[in-house]
């Protein structure tokens, strides 16, 4: 997943509420997939 560059006062005013910054470091962390597991790469979990 690329992302754009932008300053650091840019990225605060975008994620403003906890929820926003939860899900942006959710999709930084799978990739932009909604999740993908660490040890087989699945996208399914249980």
């Amino acid at each position: 997943m690329k992302y754009q560059r932008m300053k650091f006062s840019q990225l605060l005013k975008e994620l403003d509420s906890e929820e926003k910054a939860r899900a942006w470091i959710w999709l930084a962390k799978f990739d932009g997939k909604e999740f993908c597991c660490p040890r087989c790469a699945h996208e399914k979990f249980y």
